[in-house]
């Protein structure tokens, strides 16, 4: 991966916590994946992973409904 590739990925990470605002979303340099932390009430240690954008936001989704939580 590249630096120009890196860059894509940090600004698709920055738009994934700006349609999630109730999450920290990070792109992992080393990783190569997208991380995301929740900021509501769920147990601790939960943590949503995926190298593909969509699929993590899929996961933010589960795990916010797992919690009760609803998606505005």
């Amino acid at each position: 991966m590249s630096f120009t590739d890196d860059d894509a990925c940090r600004e698709t990470a920055r738009q994934i916590q700006q349609d999630h605002p109730q999450w920290l979303v990070m792109w992992g340099l080393y990783s190569e994946e997208y991380w995301a932390y929740p900021c509501f009430d769920v147990p601790r240690g939960t943590i949503a992973h995926s190298a593909d954008p969509n699929e993590l936001a899929k996961a933010m989704r589960a795990i916010r409904m797992s919690h009760g939580k609803r998606d505005r």
